[in-house]
């Protein structure tokens, strides 16, 4: 059986380098592997690292779309996995149902994103994948201040908030250690 994994990481862990290394190596073996990118990342209108890396996704996915529609047609001509970018910004009820795409066709369907908003606290939709993922893994990288590994994503710049408390210019934030996010 496929497997759902979910790989987090503080911002600039490179965790969208990974995602696109994956989607690489399916691509090199002639495998095809369907992108997803939550239509709240306006970042880009592709997935993009900061290390220069793109692809365009194919599926641009809100949080009212119905994901079964829409991966329909992958599923139909076949599919050798499934890559989401920005996790954290898709709905609880779309990561269910990639639950049951990786246990119902065994396809395996690889998160990667936040664990935690720039609070601490767990993202709504995090929750929902921590408790359905068979595999959580890490992605690991040191704090801007110092050489401590990172475990939060502290923003520095507080003005203009959206109206749900983040901002989508990862500039503004930084990978911090429990020291550093606690010091002002």
């Amino acid at each position: 059986m496929a497997k759902l994994y979910f790989r987090y990481g503080v911002v600039s862990s490179a965790k969208t380098l990974n995602l696109l290394a994956t989607l690489h190596n399916y691509e090199q073996q002639g495998k095809r592997a369907v992108l997803i990118k939550p239509a709240t990342d306006t970042r880009s209108i592709n997935v993009e690292s900061r290390a220069g890396l793109s692809h365009k996704p194919d599926i641009v996915l809100a949080n009212a779309d119905n994901l079964p529609i829409l991966l329909y047609p992958y599923k139909q001509s076949g599919v050798s996995a499934i890559l989401v970018d920005e996790v954290q910004f898709i709905s609880s009820e779309q990561i269910e149902y990639l639950r049951q795409i990786s246990a119902l066709n065994d396809i395996p369907v690889l998160c990667y994103g936040l664990r935690t908003k720039s609070d601490a606290t767990l993202w709504p939709s995090i929750i929902t994948l921590m408790a359905l993922a068979d595999s959580i893994e890490e992605i690991k990288t040191t704090c801007a201040y110092c050489n401590h590994k990172a475990v939060f994503s502290k923003l520095i710049n507080k003005d203009n908030l959206g109206e749900d408390g983040i901002k989508l210019s990862w500039d503004e934030y930084v990978p911090v250690c429990a020291k550093h996010f606690y010091e002002n």
